[in-house]
């Protein structure tokens, strides 16, 4: 009888195929990565085996870019290119790590497409911004460099002077959109942490 290998833990299967574990909570929440759940914080566990499947099936290189999907949030969403234009979409998250599970799909979207995202940050810091986006393999600097991504804290957005009013929010937004028009980007994304 073979001896079974244990499983391995998100930290263990980072190191063992040398990517982030936010790369590999992103392979697990697309459904490239088959991982088990365990425990009352249903933390995830990896095979070996399954791991180095994996790897050999070339799977982990492919980008992507599908319809943005939300999943493990109640639920999947899907929406046309048609459907995302001029709309305002509201998520409420349960774990941080959730704020970058659903603005990813959305923000690969755009910069695939030469788009640009204006996300201002509030509980997430400009580094752990610029962290995820180096997961995806882009060079960060470069993505804002070529205007592909802004990243604006809150209080130097809608909480200027510390201080949230729904006029100001607007006012902020709407000068962000003329901005981007004014570059010669009449689609663009923008979105905003709000966790106060």
């Amino acid at each position: 009888m073979s001896k079974l290998k244990p499983l391995l833990t998100l930290d263990e299967a980072s190191t063992y195929l040398a990517v982030s574990k936010t790369t590999l909570r992103r392979w697990t929440n697309d459904g490239r990565l088959a991982c088990h759940r365990v425990g009352p914080r249903n933390e995830r566990r990896f095979d070996p085996d399954v791991l180095d499947s994996f790897v050999a099936s070339g799977v982990s290189d492919t980008p992507d870019l599908r319809a943005p999907t939300i999943s493990g949030l109640g639920g999947a969403m899907k929406e046309s290119e048609a459907d995302l234009a001029s709309r305002h979409i509201c998520l409420f998250v349960g774990r941080h790590e959730e704020r970058w599970e659903a603005f990813r799909p959305f923000f690969l979207k755009h910069f695939y497409a030469g788009k640009p995202t204006i996300y201002i940050h509030s509980a997430s810091t400009r580094e752990e911004m610029m962290d995820r986006v180096r997961d995806e393999g882009l060079d960060p600097h470069e993505v804002i460099r070529r205007g592909l991504l802004t990243l604006i804290p809150a209080q130097d957005a809608y909480l200027k002077n510390a201080t949230f009013t729904p006029e100001f929010m607007v006012a902020f937004m709407r000068l962000q959109i003329i901005r981007k028009r004014a570059d010669n980007h009449p689609s663009h994304l923008l979105c905003g942490e709000m966790d106060w």
